[in-house]
């Protein structure tokens, strides 16, 4: 090997020092670089998961309290006949309330559709009544404690000298298996 003279040496002590550098963090500083980014994407997940956890702890008795209040309105499939005749005598006793009158309730049978979670059961209804006194059944259906929803209806007058109105329903009640 020649002999380098003094700025040819540290020229190449230099280069050799700036790849050195550059493998060193190419394979050694990079790796443990990209797995302590992994490891703090994986704590942050973990922080968030168990902040969550702390609050739904926290809302535990919350939410006891509000299914103890909503269980006397949930249906279950043993008791599912006689809960839906009290809901039944509900729906008249909202129609009495208002002032309609109930031409016709018919409960069908249940749908064909079964969900996992909860099932359906459908009244078909058609009431009498003046425009706020329909409107007036038809909020005390919607607010009502049970679980009850108006999917269809069809109004139609019945009388132009009077204004009577002719509401057909279709009131869905959900329950539990």
């Amino acid at each position: 090997m020649p002999k380098l003279n003094k700025k040819e040496k540290i020229l190449v002590i230099s280069f050799s020092v700036l790849i050195s550098i550059f493998l060193i963090e190419r394979f050694i500083v990079s790796p443990f670089s990209d797995k302590l980014d992994s490891a703090s994407i994986t704590i942050s997940a973990q922080e968030d998961k168990i902040a969550r956890l702390y609050y739904m702890e926290s809302q535990k008795k919350t939410i006891a309290d509000a299914l103890e209040k909503a269980k006397t309105y949930i249906v279950t499939e043993e008791n599912e006949d006689g809960s839906f005749s009290t809901i039944m005598k509900k729906i008249e006793e909202f129609a009495k309330s208002t002032g309609i009158i109930i031409l016709k309730m018919k409960p069908e049978k249940e749908e064909e559709e079964e969900r996992i979670e909860y099932r359906v059961r459908r009244v078909t209804l058609s009431v009498e009544g003046y425009l706020n006194e329909i409107v007036g059944f038809l909020y005390k259906l919607e607010n009502s404690d049970y679980p009850l929803n108006i999917n269809r209806m069809d109004l139609k007058s019945k009388s132009r000298a009077t204004n009577l109105l002719t509401a057909d329903l279709e009131v869905h009640l959900v329950y539990f298996p």
